[in-house]
């Protein structure tokens, strides 16, 4: 796509989908080759975009990573072969469903893969993703996987949300296991020994996990950091008998960028040589850099995109356009690239094209020469 744009709105997001270049480049160690909660979409084209005309970058190595994002259960194993089918489960995929924290602040327990607890489940989450990467790397009792296990009693799933984790579980991110009077095989030994068959969870230390949990509610210390225990009586194993239990595998996965364009208070996006703007380029939401320094706040994301710097880029771009690209070529024409398009926005309908002064930002849209997929209007 050739012409001018007299004002660029880079909109394309992070850069944490899977196996992306700018990933690869930026990523501290060890983080690259995590899974993510991100579409493949988010591979980072707005930031190879602008460093083409001299755009500075900031934080690229700050990765946010959710301590939960599931791993699909897959279907159910044979009777008696849980713990054998456990034993060979697949690594996780490169892409996960987010798992949200809700399903830890309504009650859900993380258990190793030898039953136990390791990790106050309410702690920030760099705190729960390195217990989890410690736990699954085997220094607690892990399998070696990237992968723990998410138990929530029928009550913390009441309070989550059922119909949402029935969403989940249709699609193979959770498993119910009912009470053995509702069990299709009329029981099996307990809710915890089909646990162990479905997920390959011992169904021993597990009780014992569980029980000790069950009597952490008001105050009694439970070895790690956790002063409030949601649905904690819920996990009482004659209450788990009645009401059964759920079951989701969890791991870490990469979840947003903290990193990318540096930009000004109007989102003007600045130049690495000079710090200053560079002229009609300006950008919103996760492409730029440097707003929440090493690790951002939960739900803050939106008001990024949504509210501040979008605010800001769309009034200036749309202030810069009718200033003065109306009073020299006649004609308002911005463009926004998002999702890897580029949508032409303020136009007049004349279609009107310069190929003159701003020759350069011509070139530095085609196709040919930068990493997004052009779409003219």
């Amino acid at each position: 796509m050739r012409g001018v744009w007299y004002a660029v709105v880079l909109t394309t997001g992070g850069y944490c989908a899977p196996g992306n270049p700018v990933l690869a480049a930026a990523a501290p160690a060890g983080l690259a080759g995590l899974p993510s909660t991100n579409a493949p979409l988010a591979s980072g084209d707005g930031v190879r975009l602008a460093a083409r005309l001299g755009a500075g970058t900031v934080d690229m190595d700050a990765l946010q990573v959710h301590p939960t994002g599931f791993v699909p259960l897959g279907d159910a194993p044979p009777a008696g072969e849980g713990a054998a089918a456990a034993a060979v489960a697949p690594p996780p995929p490169p892409t996960v469903f987010l798992a949200p924290e809700a399903l830890r602040g309504c009650g859900g327990v993380l258990l190793d893969a030898a039953g136990g607890r390791f990790v106050n489940e309410l702690d920030a989450r760099d705190v729960v993703t390195a217990a989890m990467t410690a736990a699954a790397a085997g220094g607690g009792g892990g399998d070696g996987r990237r992968r723990v296990f998410l138990v929530l009693s029928a009550a913390a799933v009441g309070a989550f949300g059922e119909a949402t984790a029935a969403f989940y579980a249709a699609r193979g991110l959770m498993a119910r296991i009912p009470p053995p009077s509702a069990a299709a095989d009329g029981g099996g030994g307990g809710v915890l020994a089909a646990l162990d068959a479905r997920v390959g969870l011992p169904a021993a230390a597990v009780a014992a996990t569980l029980a000790a949990y069950a009597r952490s509610v008001g105050g009694v210390a439970d070895g790690t950091s956790k002063k409030v225990f949601p649905q904690a009586v819920s996990y009482e194993l004659e209450r788990l008998e009645r009401e059964g239990l759920w079951v989701a595998a969890v791991t870490p996965a990469l979840h947003y960028s903290m990193g990318g364009l540096t930009f000004s208070a109007s989102a003007e996006v600045l130049s690495a040589a000079t710090a200053k703007p560079i002229r009609r380029l300006y950008a919103a939401g996760e492409v730029t850099g440097g707003l929440f320094g090493g690790n951002r706040l939960g739900g803050c994301s939106l008001l990024d995109c949504a509210v501040s710097v979008s605010a800001l880029s769309a009034r200036s771009s749309s202030r810069y356009s009718e200033r003065e690209v109306s009073t020299r070529y006649g004609s308002r024409r911005s463009l926004v690239v998002r999702s890897s398009s580029m949508v032409p926005i303020n136009d007049d309908s004349r279609g009107r094209v310069n190929r003159g002064a701003d020759a350069e930002y011509s070139e530095a849209l085609t196709p040919a020469t930068q990493p997004c997929a052009a779409a003219s209007s």
